[in-house]
């Protein structure tokens, strides 16, 4: 029940990385990333220099003139984190940012998001992801597992004496009826 002019504030407070990333796949993934800052009326000048920091942090800097449908799944989904965090959101909601990723991949959003909430942001990210795990518990990042509709604590899941992914194939044969 937002007014319009409140719902827009509210939207550049956000960063948002879905799960099928929503690029504009005939601009390039400069101006995909450039996008969100001419929506809020941030001058060329100030938000190309924002877009190529981001590109480069995410490693796709050599990248940033091609278009979007010239580049990997894995470029595609970094660029959508880029684009996410270009206006330096104080909310990141990233489903499934690693999906697509090798190690390096990885380790490249993994550290943007990182950045993200050392300057401050909170930080919410979904995967089932085995590198994505990695690096949170190297990172000591808090983990969460939704089992039964609950979210626990993966300490707790971890006391019950099974592994994460064995809950995981539990739910989902028990949501298929499998069970």
């Amino acid at each position: 029940k937002l007014r319009r002019s409140s719902l827009r504030l509210l939207r550049r407070r956000v960063g948002i990385v879905p799960q099928d990333l929503c690029l504009l796949e005939d601009r390039s993934a400069h101006l995909n990333v450039v996008l969100p800052l001419e929506i809020d009326g941030i001058p060329r000048s100030i938000s190309s220099v924002r877009a190529a920091q981001v590109l480069a942090l995410l490693g796709l800097e050599a990248k940033a003139a091609l278009p979007v449908n010239c580049l990997s799944m894995s470029d595609r989904q970094r660029l959508a984190v880029a684009r996410a965090l270009v206006r330096e959101p104080e909310l990141l909601i990233a489903d499934q940012p690693t999906s697509a990723q090798d190690a390096e991949g990885a380790e490249l959003v993994c550290g943007a998001i990182a950045a993200a909430a050392a300057r401050g942001a909170a930080c919410l990210v979904l995967g089932r992801d085995p590198a994505l795990r990695v690096i949170a518990e190297r990172e000591g990042w808090r983990q969460l597992g939704l089992v039964r509709g609950t979210l626990r604590p993966r300490s707790e899941i971890a006391l019950e004496g099974m592994a994460l992914d064995d809950l995981l194939v539990d739910f989902r044969d028990e949501q298929l009826g499998l069970v």
